[in-house]
């Protein structure tokens, strides 16, 4: 069984990953090769990296994870060539997942990002972290591009027929559970909800500015 999970960052992707892994008892290899990909190609045109990046992806047979990050340099007018490419009709599943409040994303990415050592450390701040100015403008142009890419896989699609689940961040529990799959499953930083305006010294400041900055759905 082959499995493509197209993803935003902080979009519990993860635990959809590992879920289906455990119910199917198939691979996840860990988003390792994608991203050795990714760190060679400096200097490379942007056809030679989707190229790579395709070979690498065909060659997986269970379980294929692809951030949206993997895709901030190339030319989005580009992208529906390199999907026509990755015969994406030869998945079994496709799910796609990403996050609707794109403040606690943000907010999400930055603590595991900066307090956590992406996951490895457990979180020992409860107040007053400050999320510079600086931080959250790059974040948001970031993510901005990442949900423009989510889009336009999400168009590629539908308008090819294409099947796929669409999920957003709270439905992902939902709709494991609604379709009897594992729920308790390693999930490192699963257990980063939390109300990050009560964290967040400047959270009204990173929410204005990204609802004014980061105004795209991918459910639109």
């Amino acid at each position: 069984m082959r499995v493509l999970v197209s993803c935003d960052a902080r979009s519990r992707s993860t635990l959809l990953v590992n879920s289906i892994s455990a119910k199917y008892n198939i691979t996840y290899p860990g988003p390792h090769m994608l991203q050795k990909v990714q760190s060679v190609s400096v200097g490379l045109s942007e056809n030679m990296y989707l190229r790579m990046l395709n070979h690498t992806i065909s060659k997986n047979t269970g379980i294929t994870k692809l951030y949206s990050n993997f895709y901030h340099s190339v030319n989005l007018k580009s992208l529906p060539i390199h999907f026509s490419n990755m015969s994406l009709a030869s998945f079994d599943l496709i799910f796609l997942t990403y996050r609707k409040n794109h403040t606690d994303r943000l907010c999400s990415f930055y603590i595991l990002k900066n307090y956590t050592r992406w996951g490895r450390d457990p979180l020992n701040v409860e107040s007053n972290i400050i999320i510079h100015e600086n931080d959250y403008i790059h974040l948001s142009k970031l993510f901005f591009n990442e949900t423009q890419i989510l889009i336009s896989l999400k168009n590629y699609l539908i308008h090819n027929n294409i099947s796929f689940t669409l999920l957003e961040y709270n439905d992902v529990p939902v709709f494991l559970k609604d379709n009897e799959f594992p729920l308790n499953v390693k999930t490192p930083d699963i257990h980063l909800s939390m109300d990050y305006s009560s964290i967040i010294s400047n959270y009204n400041e990173v929410d204005s500015y990204v609802k004014n900055n980061l105004n795209l759905s991918v459910s639109q």
